[in-house]
């Protein structure tokens, strides 16, 4: 495998087993909170609908840096080693901002999290 997990379907992923076992936790965990930024219920929510509508792309790569900061926070709080510093870097120098928003703990209202970071990122472009 090129990685050690991905989405197959809406609902199903596929992971590597055999490997690390912080990273293998770290990839399924970031999966699982994808799945739930990118869901049904996104949609119920007119204000995350709305950006949905107006930039799809805008909005997985939101997903993905919180879905990866949330992990790091995960890591660092159960006193592991992160060692997934360089992934999904792809989102853009605007990861780390995204991230501050993850990281500021009276800010975890995960849909404002979403439109904050999808203004920053729009920010970027």
């Amino acid at each position: 495998m090129t990685t050690m997990g991905t989405s197959l379907l809406a609902e199903r992923d596929g992971f590597y087993a055999h490997g690390d076992s912080v990273k293998l936790v770290t990839m399924i965990s970031h999966e699982v909170c994808t799945h739930l930024l990118f869901s049904s219920e996104c949609f119920r929510n007119e204000k995350i609908a709305s950006l949905i509508r107006e930039d799809l792309e805008r909005y997985l790569r939101v997903v993905e840096a919180v879905s990866w900061a949330t992990n790091r926070d995960l890591i660092d709080e159960l006193g592991l080693k992160w060692t997934m510093e360089k992934a999904f870097d792809w989102v853009g120098p605007i990861k780390e901002k995204i991230a501050d928003l993850v990281y500021e703990k009276n800010l975890r209202n995960y849909w404002k999290i979403m439109r904050e970071g999808f203004k920053l990122m729009g920010n970027q472009e």
